[in-house]
């Protein structure tokens, strides 16, 4: 139930079938719509039903597999698989009830894909020498479905998970927990799904809610709300804690900004619980280099540098990555409308920017909302475009030597893009085009 259009239910769909089980894809976009996805399938024998949810699927459904996309609670599929009885399940708790290598699972409103990624470094740094260590695997909310390599995994493998909100939120459903949890950050986030901020800690919560007193818990988190949640519900569980603010790598990372750093002190935390010495953990960040659509550098033209950051699709996101940089920022803003208020995005552009171009969906509501907050000596600019590429042009007209051009939107990309990967890949590309 979701195929979706990054592909997320390919990998369930590729390991049931496996199985030997007979496989229906349902899912309310339009085969158009999900056209990457079905080619990933093309080998895979499997049903498909697009464009609508027929109930009549369910008369012989022995399982329904349900994405974390999908908001169970205003699904009426989901309620008539519910009350006719049909087990169901999820693609992260298939993976980890059969999973023999232990995990690390990363969870955060922001920065736990880099988080994940650099713990990833780490440990291939730590191990790539050494004669009888494991083999690493990155995954979960990051990129791809593990499920089918679990057959090659063993005991003495690692396995390292960036866990959204929506994957963990049926965890209690298993037995099964992360060796060690890491908790990055916390603010108010997906709203629209949880409803509120206490319902969204609540999901995170379940990454160490009934675990066993082995596991341990690496606290990245600042808001102090969350932060007494995570490690009040530890102590109750007697996990250990590991404050990532005691570790210190003390190294020269090639991503820029002060959440890098605090990324990195997470990952090496994380490490260091599972006893990887330090001089690696220092290796190991010092070999990485960033995650792709994730504050990534793109190209320096004329003495200014772009940078692609399509990936933040939130306002705190685009708040941490606006912080990243000394030098004056043009920030390129805009994408799919949402509910909600602009407020803080509008001060932190007005308070960090010396130029803001909107584009896209929501460019003429932000560039609205940002009109009242001109300075009176007018050192500061505001546009509005039509497109993401009408963006980068005027960016690069309006960039002198020493400015970062910085595309971190700030909102979603479905207005006129699959996915932020792609409005990223069309930046990158008008970037490259420049003269």
């Amino acid at each position: 139930m979701g195929l979706g259009r990054f592909g997320g239910g390919v990998g369930a769909t590729r390991w049931l079938h496996r199985q030997g089980a007979r496989v229906l894809v349902t899912d309310l976009d339009t085969a158009d719509a999900l056209r990457d996805s079905i080619d990933e399938l093309a080998d895979c024998p499997v049903d498909y039903r697009l464009g609508e949810h027929r109930e009549s699927d369910l008369d012989d459904a022995d399982l329904v597999v349900v994405s974390p996309a999908v908001p169970k609670n205003r699904s009426p599929f989901f309620r008539a698989a519910r009350a006719r009885g049909v087990a169901w399940t999820t693609e992260i708790n298939l993976f980890l009830e059969r999973c023999p290598a232990r995990v690390v699972g990363v969870t955060g409103s922001g920065g736990k894909s880099t988080t994940a990624a650099m713990v990833d470094a780490i440990l291939r740094h730590a191990t790539k020498d050494a004669p009888h260590a494991g083999t690493c695997y990155l995954g979960g909310n990051i990129g791809r479905s593990l499920l089918g390599d679990i057959e090659g995994m063993t005991p003495n493998d690692t396995v390292v998970l960036e866990l959204s909100s929506f994957q963990l939120e049926d965890l209690p459903h298993i037995a099964r927990r992360p060796d060690v949890a890491v908790y990055v950050s916390a603010w108010p986030n997906h709203l629209d799904r949880h409803l509120t901020y206490e319902s969204y800690l609540d999901c995170k919560l379940n990454m160490i809610r009934d675990a066993a007193p082995e596991i341990a818990v690496v606290v990245g988190v600042d808001e102090p709300k969350a932060r007494s949640l995570i490690e009040s519900t530890a102590r109750a569980n007697k996990l250990r804690i590991s404050p990532a603010r005691d570790a210190n790598p003390e190294v020269e990372l090639n991503v820029p900004g002060a959440h890098n750093a605090h990324n990195a002190r997470c990952a090496g935390a994380a490490a260091r619980s599972l006893g990887i010495r330090d001089a690696d953990i220092r290796a190991g960040l010092a070999s990485f280099t960033g995650l792709p659509h994730r504050l990534q550098f793109v190209r320096r033209l004329a003495g200014v540098d772009y940078y692609d950051d399509s990936k933040a699709t939130s306002t705190g996101a685009t708040l941490m990555a606006l912080r990243a940089f000394h030098q004056p920022v043009i920030a390129l803003i805009g994408g799919q409308r949402r509910d909600g208020s602009q407020q803080t995005l509008v001060a932190a552009l007005c308070k960090c920017a010396r130029m803001v171009i909107c584009f896209g969906d929501v460019g003429g509501d932000v560039f609205r909302d940002l009109q009242p907050h001109r300075r009176a000596d007018e050192a500061q600019a505001f546009a509005c475009v039509s497109t993401l590429e009408d963006a980068v042009t005027a960016a690069h007209r309006a960039a002198t030597f020493g400015d970062v051009v910085l595309l971190s939107p700030g909102f979603p990309s479905y207005d006129a893009f699959a996915n932020y990967e792609r409005r990223g890949r069309a930046f990158a590309s008008r970037v490259a085009e420049l003269g």
